[in-house]
């Protein structure tokens, strides 16, 4: 899907990168746009190191593009067990988390997502698309990371199989037209479980996606740590219908009917 006449144009034939905007020293009058574009160019400008200079300028850019965002790098014991009961939630409510999607931004257009802005539109235009027609609920976990800047994020989100080849589709075109063109290996979906997402092959996928824990509190969770880099604003989400208001709002559901 990737336009290479759109990188085309802002890469060399040999593999350099332009010089930086006139304007560059001054953040602010850098649009969003060219934030995305000069984002774009140091991904593919990585593997030549005659780059170097250059790449440690686009860098700064992007630091400088987010000067009051807050900024983390591990997941927490209360993030992890967070996501763990929304997941056991979405499995007891017969939502299964039962298919997992990962975004590797450096394969898109725009390169990186650094504010989650992409992700946050993605969420909410699967949310409608799958509420009501196909879900009763719509259950999504996102995590984001950026290790070595190479920028992805994990999703785990309730899909009816049935519906599972238009979903994808859905997704795809999603991510097409926000990140203005995507190669094929940006996107990679696979089912949990391989098709039986039992709550542990679900568990065990989350445990994956969380490995950017900090590496004293994934030990005493039974995580493997890898360090997964910067990240601006929010490490995790996690949609409302399985956050914990919702599951206590569920539970006196349940006592007033008097159901388990």
């Amino acid at each position: 899907m990737m336009n290479d006449r759109k990188l085309g144009k802002t890469m060399a034939s040999d593999g350099g990168v332009e010089s930086l905007p006139n304007d560059a020293s001054n953040p602010s009058a850098i649009t969003r746009s060219s934030q995305c574009r000069w984002r774009a160019i140091l991904t593919r400008a990585r593997s030549n190191p005659r780059n170097s200079s250059r790449i440690s300028a686009s860098l700064d850019l992007e630091r400088s593009a987010h000067p009051l965002r807050r900024q983390s790098t591990h997941l927490t014991k209360h993030h992890v067990t967070k996501m763990r009961s929304a997941a056991e939630f979405a499995h007891d409510i017969k939502h299964p988390l039962n298919l997992s999607i990962d975004i590797n931004w450096t394969r898109t257009w725009v390169g990186n997502d650094p504010d989650g802005q992409i992700l946050g539109r993605l969420m909410e235009l699967t949310r409608k698309w799958l509420k009501p027609r196909y879900c009763k609920i719509f259950a999504q976990i996102a995590v984001r990371e950026n290790p070595n800047g190479c920028a992805n994020t994990h999703i785990l989100v309730h899909c009816p199989p049935s519906i599972l080849r238009d979903f994808k589709r859905q997704v795809l075109n999603v991510l097409d037209e926000a990140c203005h063109g995507l190669n094929d290996r940006a996107v990679k979906f696979k089912r949990i479980g391989n098709g039986n997402s039992t709550l542990r092959a679900t568990l065990g996928k989350l445990d994956y996606i969380c490995k950017g824990t900090d590496p004293e509190v994934a030990k005493a969770l039974g995580i493997r740590p890898t360090p997964q880099g910067q990240i601006y604003g929010k490490l995790y989400s996690i949609s409302q219908e399985i956050q914990q208001k919702a599951r206590r709002r569920y539970a006196e559901a349940s006592r007033q009917l008097g159901t388990p």
